[in-house]
């Protein structure tokens, strides 16, 4: 439930370019920004339906703690925040 300190769930969907007009080794940096409204404990995961690989996340934000709030596991991008934000976001590679 809103307002009760339950998690939101963000679900993300990104078309970024037909897969057919895109080369076997094509890559892209791919910037992805969450937010707005008040502060919150941001939590979820950043995965491909398709076949290819996240790599090199670059956190955006400037909290303290936040060198340590993302990292891939899993094929895919983990966001598991310590500290409440209004925004944070990330760029990555996508292959």
């Amino acid at each position: 439930m809103i307002g009760h300190g339950s998690p939101l769930t963000l679900v993300l969907f990104l078309a970024l370019v037909p897969h057919a007009l895109l080369a076997d080794d094509a890559t892209m940096r791919v910037r992805i920004a969450w937010g707005g409204g008040a502060e919150r404990l941001w939590d979820g995961a950043v995965s491909l339906d398709q076949p290819g690989t996240l790599s090199q996340p670059r956190p955006l934000g400037i909290e303290a703690d936040e060198p340590g709030s993302m990292w891939l596991a899993n094929d895919a991008l983990v966001i598991r925040q310590r500290s409440a934000r209004t925004y944070d976001g990330v760029d990555l590679l996508v292959s």
